[in-house]
């Protein structure tokens, strides 16, 4: 019945085998990578035509890649979803997709190359001035040079585990 209602969906130029495959392997008892890999492929092929329809396909790619305890596809997935925000216009839940992946990062045993940190970080920066939410601006930038220390110390927290300890989870503007 979902592949039936997404035949419906196709942009121009995608087929039905070009979908069957990796759907299947999305809904069906895959492991948490092959799910990733299908997530991502379908929201490939979505993305350009059908964003919202692709944001589900990215948002399955994050589900994925936190069962699979994999930062690099928890972060492709959030970057998609905040590309997807942004682009229709809305650079406040874009932000939060990338305060998602900071706050993940720093719970438990969750770990990411601290350049993935950097990067979030880079990118809730930009947002928020796109935003015109000039605290927001200062207290990331901090925060990012708190976290630099970190890395530039080849610290083991700034690859594995909160750097931010005794620091509540990190919140978007309003």
């Amino acid at each position: 019945m979902v592949l039936r209602w997404l035949t419906t969906q196709l942009p121009a130029g995608v087929s039905v085998d070009d979908v069957r495959e990796p759907l299947m392997v999305l809904v069906g008892e895959s492991l948490p990578d092959e799910q990733a890999f299908a997530a991502a492929e379908l929201g490939e092929l979505f993305d350009a035509d059908e964003p919202g329809l692709a944001s589900l396909f990215w948002e399955a790619l994050l589900e994925a890649g936190k069962a699979a305890g994999d930062a690099e596809m928890v972060f492709d997935g959030i970057s998609r979803l905040a590309g997807i925000e942004e682009e229709i216009g809305d650079p406040l839940t874009a932000a939060e997709h990338y305060i998602h992946f900071l706050n993940w990062r720093r719970a438990g045993d969750n770990a990411s190359d601290p350049e993935s940190v950097l990067t979030a970080f880079d990118e809730l920066i930009r947002l928020a001035d796109l935003d015109e939410a000039p605290r927001a601006v200062a207290m990331f930038t901090h925060l990012q040079a708190q976290f630099l220390q970190y890395a530039e110390s080849d610290a083991p927290v700034a690859e594995t585990g909160d750097w931010a300890a005794g620091t509540p989870d990190f919140a978007s503007w309003e």
